[in-house]
């Protein structure tokens, strides 16, 4: 698992050994900065995805719990006045269990997006460094030891791969596929308010 030497990286960056630092490298320095911040964005949502799905999993489980201990005995009548019936709770549980499941495909639905980019990347190394960390959930240290570079080097060839997820994202802009772009975390309910609207 070689790489070359990555662009832009050691003796021959903007501005680097052995020449004094030019307006021209500023502005590379900073569209790369931004380029970068970017494919951050877009890859690190994929960490608010996992713990969104995680955290609906849970409610979902507790909802089925929930649902198994009123319906052991559906026909006994309310406790209290304010109380409802056990098949309206069944009824309403029925309902929060369709919506987050709704929810958890929808994010899983976002997370294929981005193993989308991903697999468009032109060096398959890269983009198993970017898995592992961003999807996968594992650290650089962990990622490092999984995929034998040093940690330095991993670094390096992290931000030569989140490069390249900027330049993957900006072709997918020009050919009109920006809604992959769109990093924000909707809720079903906005996006129909947002339609109804519009």
């Amino acid at each position: 698992m070689m790489l070359e030497k990555p662009d832009g990286i050691g003796p021959d960056i903007p501005g680097g050994r052995g020449r004094k630092p030019t307006r021209r490298d500023a502005l590379q320095v900073a569209l790369e900065r931004e380029a970068i911040d970017r494919a951050e964005a877009f890859l690190g949502r994929s960490k608010i995805i996992n713990g969104q799905i995680n955290r609906d999993l849970a409610l979902l489980e507790r909802v089925r719990q929930l649902g198994l201990r009123v319906s052991e005995d559906p026909l006994a009548p309310p406790r209290t006045a304010g109380e409802a019936s056990a098949e309206g709770l069944l009824r309403e549980m029925a309902r929060l269990e369709g919506e987050i499941n709704a929810g958890i495909d929808r994010l899983v639905s976002l997370k294929n997006e981005i193993w989308c980019v991903l697999d468009r990347l032109e060096n398959a190394d890269l983009a198993l460094i970017l898995d592992d960390y961003y999807l996968g959930g594992f650290s650089m240290g962990q990622t490092a030891k999984r995929s034998g570079y040093t940690l330095r080097y991993l670094y390096k060839l992290r931000r030569q791969g989140l490069l390249e997820v900027a330049r993957v994202l900006r072709e997918m802009d020009r050919a009109g596929q920006t809604e992959i772009w769109d990093h924000r975390l909707r809720k079903p309910a906005e996006d129909e308010s947002a339609s109804d609207a519009g």
